[in-house]
């Protein structure tokens, strides 16, 4: 790879029918980052020029990087886009792209599908691969396992930028391997609604460790999951009152949530021990129910005797009882 002749390549202009996309898929431009270059380039222009080769057709170039800001300089209206001209064939350049251009950082996802393109087109060997990448055999064969065990629909999530490269491996293929179905319509819920990596995981572990109609309920309502997590980890500095209010108000959303479901979950045909597993969890609640009331009214009734409850040792309390 002759990289000499980088440094005096001059950039010129060229129009966007004579460039081919064939490396568009390798790289993952979240909507952030599209943003962000957006009001860069419309406030400043394009600083550096997108890199190209050329291709069999003289007058033609392939891009090899650059493809977000060519995205970008099309919204903004541009017949032409600034290029620098890399003299060497397309392997080279990917991988001259790959080790010395380190403007942004390559995701996981992106690694595997560029050593993909590398062994499917140009017909490199993993070990010649970690050669050149400076990797070791079995980080290629990791990478490369990635992007060959995820289904089509969440590599394109990823490129989309809805969906991480982490999230996808580590809790949504998963997901997918104990239903499919369930985690495709997670998937879908997650292109419309912003959670973090952590509140992701919470949720597919808590699937995971309930039941079968627990999970069913969570995958038609995971807003309200995530409402009732968000309320549990609400730790702001309020007054007790506030705090009460709050959180029994949340407690009534939740449970108007249950009652459409009571018609589903509790049916004639079903069977005594399903409908005595179902009804635990509901006689766990009124119990609560009872406990909380009674320490209400016992609090109404005489507010000292909860302090001095707190304040009698265990054997005085038996003995007064």
């Amino acid at each position: 790879m002759n990289t000499a002749l980088l440094s005096h390549t001059v950039p010129f202009e060229v129009e966007y029918h004579a460039l081919e996309l064939c490396y568009q898929s390798l790289r993952i431009h979240s909507p952030e980052a599209k943003r962000r270059l957006l009001l860069s380039i419309y406030t400043h222009g394009l600083r550096v020029p997108i890199t190209v080769i050329a291709a069999e057709q003289a007058t033609r170039f392939i891009v090899i990087d650059g493809y977000l800001r060519l995205a970008v300089l099309k919204e903004l209206k541009h017949d032409s886009v600034r290029v620098c001209l890399w003299p060497m064939r397309a392997a080279d350049a990917l991988i001259y792209a790959y080790v010395y251009n380190k403007a942004r950082v390559w995701k996981p996802i992106e690694e595997a599908a560029l050593l993909q393109e590398l062994m499917i087109s140009h017909q490199y060997t993993q070990h010649q691969l970690a050669t050149l990448f400076a990797k070791s055999d079995t980080w290629v064969c990791h990478r490369l396992q990635l992007i060959q065990d995820l289904p089509v629909y969440m590599r394109e999530a990823i490129y989309q930028g809805t969906l991480s490269s982490w999230s996808a491996s580590r809790i949504l293929l998963p997901f997918a391997r104990a239903n499919e179905i369930h985690a495709k319509a997670f998937l879908d819920y997650l292109q419309c609604h912003s959670h973090t990596t952590r509140e992701v995981r919470d949720f597919y572990e808590h699937y995971i460790h309930s039941s079968r109609k627990i999970r069913d309920q969570m995958i038609h309502q995971p807003d309200l999951f995530f409402k009732s997590q968000s309320s549990a980890h609400d730790t702001a500095d309020t007054l007790p009152e506030e705090q009460f209010t709050k959180k029994l108000t949340q407690a009534v959303y939740l449970l108007q949530a249950v009652k459409p479901l009571l018609p589903a979950v509790f049916y004639r045909q079903q069977s005594a021990a399903e409908r005595h597993d179902l009804q635990k969890i509901w006689h766990r609640l009124e119990r609560l129910m009872v406990e909380l009331h009674q320490l209400i009214e016992e609090l109404t009734h005489d507010p000292t005797s909860h302090e001095r409850n707190l304040a009698c040792p265990e054997s005085e309390r038996k003995k007064h009882s």
